[in-house]
């Protein structure tokens, strides 16, 4: 059952459901379109958090990465095809920028690209920037 209070949240299938079992005597719920110029940054936020919830669901240890690797080279290559399939022009360097967001099978990630000549020693953090190192207590990058 639905709490009381402030969501802003994009009606889904499950709460347009919910919402439609409450009881119009007793409950008032205020509802609006999404608006043309937020619905970009709106939708993006929706479908970050639901697919790092899904991300989170596929860690099988042994191939976690490899999954979520996977999942994500669907995604974009989806993103392409619907795209080339649902737009009147297509945009030739958007799909090309697009084709180059695949991430490789390796699953590595470029920490840092120095200069060899203006710098003598790495500039590299002692502790990586990564968030589950950051909220880590303990934890430093360079362990001897």
């Amino acid at each position: 059952m639905l709490q009381f209070g402030l969501y802003e949240q994009v009606i889904t299938d499950y709460l347009k459901d919910e919402l439609s079992k409450l009881n119009e005597d007793w409950h008032e719920a205020k509802i609006e379109k999404i608006d043309h110029a937020e619905s970009a940054a709106i939708l993006g936020k929706y479908m970050g958090r639901m697919l790092t919830e899904v991300m989170h669901y596929l860690d099988n240890s042994e191939t976690a990465v490899r999954d979520r690797v996977a999942l994500c080279n669907s995604i974009i290559s989806f993103i392409i095809q619907y795209l080339d399939h649902h737009t009147d022009q297509l945009d030739d360097e958007l799909v090309s920028r697009l084709k180059g967001q695949l991430i490789h099978q390796d699953a590595e990630m470029l920490l840092e690209l120095l200069d060899k000549k203006a710098f003598s020693k790495p500039a590299c953090a002692l502790t990586p920037l990564c968030p589950s190192v950051l909220c880590s207590p303990g934890i430093s990058g360079n362990q001897a």
